[in-house]
């Protein structure tokens, strides 16, 4: 904040107290005609900063302090004061697309399955900042216990799925521990990515997390992938669903692709997918 004052630049700090906090902070920048705002935080924090400016047209500067920061990553942001400032003076701009999701506003990736019985303990658990610590007796409950619902899934009007599996639909090719399991989506094209990874049990997903991370394009027998208008999912019993890292509640799930878009401040450089 010293540097950005120092070049002549007005700048106001605001914290959060609360959840929807970042929301409020965020709409209210807005309406006092800001330039920029800054989100430091995780991805939840940023998920709430952008239900208050969608679609405003005022660009956003991540300042990654959560545990995965999976958005900053992708935007070539890292918690380096001279990262931040030629990020900031680069002017490279992204414009990602919304997807919405059972009415909310969403911009990262939709999950139901393994990830979504982890977030849901997660959040049982959270006071406060968390850390990868705080995942490892979730991760450790899932891998035991967690079994697979069968999911039927609808891709534009179309039935293409029908079985166990983790399910991710999204925008953003980088996932959780650097995965790019979503690996041809794009934050700015006109369409949502889907990926099925069909396993009943949580170990084999894991060695499915070692191949991709070696390959971002492999795929198990059996395995879906696809881009689409519009999502549908079911579940023949309850399974957890996440949604930008935050726990949503239980199938069904409805998603399209909306016009809403916000603009992220990132690397100049062609970002990787």
């Amino acid at each position: 904040m010293e540097r950005l004052s120092a070049e002549g630049h007005d700048v106001h700090a605001a914290y959060t107290q609360g959840p929807k906090d970042a929301t409020r902070l965020a709409a209210e920048a807005c309406d006092a005609g800001a330039d920029l705002i800054g989100v430091a935080g995780g991805d939840g924090t940023v998920h709430e900063a952008v239900e208050g400016l969608i679609d405003s047209g005022t660009p956003v500067l991540v300042i990654p302090c959560g545990t995965e920061n999976v958005v900053a990553k992708y935007l070539g942001i890292r918690l380096n004061a001279s990262r931040l400032w030629d990020i900031f003076t680069g002017n490279g701009v992204r414009e990602f697309r919304a997807m919405e999701a059972n009415g909310r506003n969403v911009l990262f990736v939709c999950g139901l399955g393994l990830d979504g019985e982890i977030i849901r303990a997660v959040s049982g658990r959270r006071k406060g900042h968390i850390s990868y610590w705080t995942y490892v007796k979730p991760i450790l409950n899932a891998l035991i216990r967690f079994r697979s619902a069968d999911v039927s899934l609808n891709v534009d009007g179309k039935a293409v799925y029908n079985g166990p599996g983790l399910v991710l639909i999204g925008k953003v090719p980088r996932y959780a521990l650097g995965l790019k399991a979503l690996w041809r989506a794009d934050p700015a094209d006109d369409w949502v990515d889907i990926a099925v990874f069909p396993r009943r049990r949580a170990i084999p997903l894991i060695w499915d997390a070692i191949r991709l991370l070696v390959n971002p394009r492999w795929r198990s027998a059996n395995a879906y992938y696809a881009k689409g208008k519009t999502v549908r999912l079911t579940s023949d019993r309850p399974m957890p669903m996440q949604m930008d890292g935050e726990y949503a509640g239980e199938p069904p799930l409805d998603v399209r692709l909306t016009g809403k878009t916000v603009r992220f401040l990132g690397a100049i450089r062609k970002l990787d997918a």
